[in-house]
């Protein structure tokens, strides 16, 4: 949740969002419940999930895209998903 932003960010204290910023080569990143980001990272939490559940979106995203990508599925091709919970 945004506790405070910078006018202009898009963002206001109060706003429910989630991000992910994992450890960089460069040393940056966090795993933490309170930071600070550039409010470009940032992201809506969906309303109809608690926080803690939202949470845990921007990683499962990722690894979705990520395989999404390295199959490189063709348009017609069907992709089967099971077991995603």
């Amino acid at each position: 949740m945004v506790v405070t932003a910078p006018v202009g960010s898009g963002w206001v204290p109060g706003d429910r969002v989630i991000a992910m910023y994992p450890p960089q080569a460069d040393g940056a990143g966090c795993w933490q419940r309170y930071t600070a980001l550039p409010a470009g990272l940032l992201a809506p939490a969906p309303e109809s999930v608690d926080l803690s559940t939202a949470a845990s979106l921007p990683l499962t995203a990722l690894t979705a895209d990520q395989a999404l990508e390295k199959l490189d599925l063709r348009q017609g091709e069907r992709l089967l998903v099971t077991g995603a919970a």
